[in-house]
Parts: structure tokens; sequence; C-alpha cells
């Protein structure tokens, strides 16, 4: 009896179909007042008998399977990415997230479940289907993975792979960046959680590379940006001679494009997209032909940019001709210098301003031969140091922002102090560190 009811309610917890296409509509969320009125009633009810019959309701045996089935698929539409029709009500989000964990053991432990888990979603998303499902497109990813990042006892098959790549292009092929995201992390998963042998002899890295690559001069939204980027190294790691592919010139593009936009653009919150965006391409390309050193690129960010470089620069990776770093160096040097005092037009634009050009500045650098590397350090601190000051003189009371410049002009300091040594800009470099070192006052 009790198995019943807990099936009954779960069934009327999951999202109903749409009504219209969603991808030719606009959602908001005043459509999902009614369903989530609906949870606010049904799920503290449904929260006590799981609490009260838990190990019944969940023993993997077959009268169970439909009631944990009915429940993964509600927990992950609950707990995707789509906040539009979950509970906002935070004691039902609370016992949400404490069913995290029990959805990752029952899913991890049960090859069955998941099983049914991907008949369940091949009926509600393949075809035309998925445009009035929108539970099943948030949830499925959210199913995937729980069910195989981390999951060292399964790698997906070669169905599941083939039924995960048709979603993520029905969805990449969207025009709504929300759908286009999903099917980005799709393919990130794919591409991660699959046997190697697998993908390269079903040739599905190169596919899911060639949809990337297609995508990069659309310019999306920042985790769009990020995701492709993750989708071409992932596919880069399986496969290296994709590096060798003459659609890089794309990349290209792409940074012409980056560049002018950061010239033109005024609003900080379009700015801090660019350069998101911006810092993402840097990494990809400044790093693309350093592979060979043996640092896990494929889930690179800003926050490992630092130690990769460190990495790069033990190994000596970063000693390459390749012109066209090169060149996109030298231009990003010269973007930054004659943006540094424009964009810097609050204090906290100024700090954020100065630590990203400090991250752009270490990634490009890594980029110039050594040769070449001391006429463009000494040009760059020529220009840079004098707008510094002018940031430092305007906002002279602001510790952050001092304490940003300094880290900022330690680096470059450091450097040159290493590659050009006896030099006058260099020793006017380390004049104007010490001069700012005495203003800052003494904590």
């Amino acid at each position: 009896m009790f198995l019943e009811e807990g099936e009954k309610m779960l069934e009327s917890c999951l999202l109903p179909e749409c009504i219209y296409d969603i991808t030719e509509n606009p959602l908001d969320g005043n459509q999902f007042i009614e369903y989530r009125e609906h949870l606010k009633h049904v799920l503290p009810t449904l929260f006590d008998l799981i609490s009260s019959r838990e190990l019944e309701l969940f023993d993997v045996i077959p009268e169970t399977l439909k009631f944990r089935r009915l429940f993964v698929e509600f927990v992950c539409e609950q707990r995707g990415d789509c906040d539009f029709f979950r509970t906002d009500v935070d004691n039902l989000v609370k016992n949400l997230v404490s069913c995290e964990g029990k959805l990752k053991k029952i899913l991890q432990s049960d090859k069955n479940l998941r099983k049914e888990m991907f008949v369940v979603y091949k009926s509600k998303l393949l075809g035309q289907a998925w445009k009035k499902n929108l539970g099943a497109i948030h949830g499925f990813l959210c199913f995937c993975r729980t069910s195989f990042e981390g999951n060292a006892t399964e790698t997906l098959d070669m169905d599941k792979e083939m039924f995960i790549l048709s979603i993520g292009t029905q969805f990449l092929e969207n025009v709504d960046p929300s759908f286009k995201l999903c099917g980005l992390k799709l393919f990130c998963l794919l591409l991660e959680c699959s046997n190697e042998d697998s993908l390269i002899e079903t040739n599905t890295h190169y596919v899911i590379y060639s949809q990337a690559m297609d995508n990069i001069q659309k310019l999306l939204n920042e985790e769009c940006s990020c995701a492709i980027w993750k989708c071409i190294w992932l596919a880069v790691s399986k496969d290296k001679t994709l590096a060798r592919d003459p659609e890089w010139n794309k990349l290209d593009d792409c940074l012409n494009i980056l560049i002018y936009r950061l010239k033109i653009e005024s609003q900080p919150g379009t700015r801090r997209f660019l350069e998101e965006t911006f810092l993402s391409f840097v990494s990809f390309s400044v790093v693309a032909d350093k592979r060979e050193i043996g640092v896990d690129l494929s889930n690179l960010s800003a926050q490992n940019i630092n130690e990769l470089l460190d990495e790069m620069l033990r190994k000596k990776g970063a000693t390459f001709d390749n012109f066209k770093c090169y060149r996109w160096a030298k231009n990003i040097l010269d973007l930054f210098v004659v943006q540094l005092l424009t964009i810097a037009s609050t204090r906290q634009e100024a700090v954020s301003t100065i630590q990203f050009i400090h991250t752009v500045y270490l990634l490009t650098i890594a980029a110039i031969r050594r040769d070449l590397l001391d006429d463009i350090l000494k040009q760059f601190i020529k220009r840079v140091m004098p707008i510094c000051a002018e940031i430092l003189n305007i906002y002279h009371t602001a510790d952050n922002v001092q304490k940003s410049t300094a880290s900022f002009l330690e680096t470059v300091y450091n450097q040159v102090q290493e590659k050009s040594q006896g030099n006058n800009y260099v020793s006017a470099l380390g004049s104007f560190l010490t001069h700012l070192k005495d203003q800052r006052p003494t904590p």
C-alpha cells in the first residue's frame, strides 16, 4: 500500500509535458507557479514516507523498481540546472539536497536501474519529443552526471554513447544558449566517461570536436564558451592528430573578434563576459602546442593557470617557435596597455581588471619565444608602469588596488629580472616596486 502511495506522489510531482514547443516560445518562471504550488503540498508527505519506509522503498527487488525509477527521475529533474520549475521552498530544497547522496548510491550500484532510466529518457528525448519535455532535458544531464562521473566501475557502452551523442547534438543545434549548454555538457561527460578505444573506433571524439569547433565563433554565453573549450581539449587528449587540423584558423579569427569587442565595449557586465571568454580562449590557444608537458589540460580554469605555467616553465615547454602564438601574445599585451586605465573606472573594476591582466600576462608571456621576449617586455614595461602609477595615484587609499597592482608588477619584475639582468628598465621597475611597498601602510 505504501509503495503504491509513494509511486502516485512521485508521478504527480514529475514536471508535466509542455503543451507547446519550448524551443520556439520563451520560458519564464510564471509558467510553473501552479506546478510549484503542487510540490509545496505533496513533497512534505512524500519525504515523510521516504523517511519512515526507506529500507523497504529502496530495497533492490523487482517490486520496488518503479518507485526507484520515479524517485530517480524526479530528483534528477529537481537537482538539474534549470531554475524555472524547481521548488524554491527552503525546507523542501534541503530535503532534495539530502536526497542526492541516496540518488548517487542507488544509481551507481544498480545497473538494471540505470538501464531502465535510459529507456525512460529515450522515450522522452528522441526525435521531436524533447521539445516539450523540459524536465527530461535537465533531468537527463543530472542523471548522466550522477551515474557516470567518478564511477570507476563502469564506462559508457556504445549504445549509451550513441544515445548521448544524438541527444547532445539535438540540444547543440538549437539556438537557445541554455539548450546548447546542455548539449556541450553531455559531450564533455561522454568524452570523460567513455572507453577511449570505443570513442576512437566510432569516431565519436571527432564528431564532438567538429561540432565544438563549429560553435567557437558564435560567442555564446560564458558557460557555453568554457564548455566548448573543454570539449576541444578532451577530444584532442584522445587523439593528438586533431591539433594539426587546418580548421584551427577559426581560433585566430575568434581572437581578433574578441580583441575588437574588448576595445569598444564599455558595459561592465558584457565586458566581464568577454574577458572570461577571452581568458578561456587564450588559455587554449597559448598552450595548444604544449600537450607533451604532462599537464592535465582537460580541467583548465583561471584558478589553475598559474600552476600550469609553473609546470610548463619547469619543463621548458614554453620554448617553441610558433609565430601565431607569438603574434597573439604581442597583440594581447598591446591591447591591455591601452585598456588598462580606461576600464578601471571604479575601485572594484581596477582590482578585477588588474587581476585579469595579471593572468593574461602570465599566459601570453609563456607563448613568446625567448629570443624575442626581451624587447617585448621592455616595451611593455615602459608603457605599463606610468599607467599603473596613475591607477595607484587615483586609488592611493584603496589597499586592495595597491595589493593587486603590486602583485602584478612583482610578477613582471621577477620575469624580466631572470631574463634581462642589468638592463635599465629592469632597475627602474625594481625601484618602482620598492617605492610602492614603502608607500603602503604597515599592518
